[in-house]
């Protein structure tokens, strides 16, 4: 299939312009100047780049290289409409269970390990804050409402990438290149699922936080 050249730099593109929002993020929440709180800040933004850039990188290129003339609308639509039912999530689904509100569960399956692995988790955030130490603020109580909503946004992020690679993996069966869809199968545990549950379990946490200060507070009101 030939693919425009400008139209195979725009999944780069996007990932560029995700690990530019890190980037931003990362600024807004450092104090200090000078070269340290840039250098810090660019950490968490280049670890997303090159996460993503490994997720979607090895797709374009499988589908580009197997997908023809007739093929290439239908997988682009599928792709689209399983992107679109991630940001369409219902509240819902958000809420915690009865089963996930004291994260055993979560615990169990070694999210709290995974924690470690991602973008501000604890050893970036440490060595963010080795470069510049008003890189992030700690969590407190004035920060839990956003958290929450970010835990939300990621999650919904995380879902789209991994429903948005079901075309992908269905077309890989259909052409019986399927090694490519127990690839994509693999690698969406660690670059998508854990990162749902993750999520799911940073909730739980803050909740049981947001508990804690109430009580502190009533206790305190007596």
């Amino acid at each position: 299939m030939r693919i425009p050249p400008v139209l195979q730099l725009v999944p780069a593109a996007l990932c560029a312009i995700a690990a530019g929002q890190i980037y931003r993020q990362s600024l807004g929440s450092a104090a200090g100047s000078g070269w340290r709180r840039y250098a810090a800040a660019s950490i968490p933004a280049t670890y997303t780049l090159l996460l993503l850039l490994g997720w979607v990188l090895p797709i374009q290129l499988f589908l580009f290289s197997t997908l023809d003339t007739h093929a290439w609308l239908p997988v682009l639509v599928l792709t689209a409409f399983s992107v679109m039912l991630a940001a369409l999530l219902p509240n819902g689904y958000f809420r915690l269970r009865r089963t996930e509100a004291d994260g055993r569960v979560y615990a169990a399956l070694g999210v709290r390990q995974f924690r470690s692995l991602v973008t501000y988790g604890e050893p970036m955030l440490r060595l963010m804050r080795r470069i510049n130490p008003k890189s992030r603020a700690r969590l407190n109580s004035s920060t839990l409402a956003e958290r929450e909503r970010s835990t939300r946004r990621t999650e919904k992020i995380h879902w789209a990438l991994l429903l948005g690679s079901v075309p992908a993996a269905v077309w890989a069966i259909l052409v019986r290149e399927s090694w490519f869809a127990v690839y994509l199968l693999v690698a969406n545990v660690p670059m998508n699922v854990y990162p749902i549950l993750l999520q799911r379990y940073t909730r739980a946490r803050l909740a049981r936080i947001r508990e804690r200060a109430r009580g502190t507070v009533n206790e305190e009101a007596t």
